[in-house]
């Protein structure tokens, strides 16, 4: 849900303005930060609980963050070098991301 979130936000950038590539630079922090702890609610759900479902929300996390932010960063568009850097991006949230789930657990 949020990776459809975020690339009907990297459409609405088209054709890209500054104040929209700021937005989507500011999903990379805001994708790990809040993404994460939603989906450690799913816990609350029946049936859930588990090492099994920590396993699943763990690689789900990853997954989900890396593509969601990559989404985000393919909507960025500087018209300029600055692009080449933009790949760092997923990788960037996913720094985070990984803080984020040392943290919940």
């Amino acid at each position: 849900m949020s990776s459809l979130c975020v690339y009907l936000a990297a459409l609405w950038n088209n054709p890209s303005t500054p104040a929209a590539n700021e937005f989507l630079e500011s999903l990379w922090i805001a994708i790990p930060l809040a993404g994460i702890p939603v989906t450690f609610l799913t816990a609350y759900l029946p049936g859930n609980g588990g090492w099994w479902w920590l396993l699943r929300v763990v690689v789900g996390s990853f997954f989900g963050v890396m593509i969601a932010s990559f989404i985000a960063a393919s909507g960025v568009d500087y018209h300029d070098s600055r692009n080449s850097g933009l790949l760092g991006a997923p990788f960037y949230s996913l720094a985070i991301g990984l803080f984020v789930l040392v943290l919940e657990l």
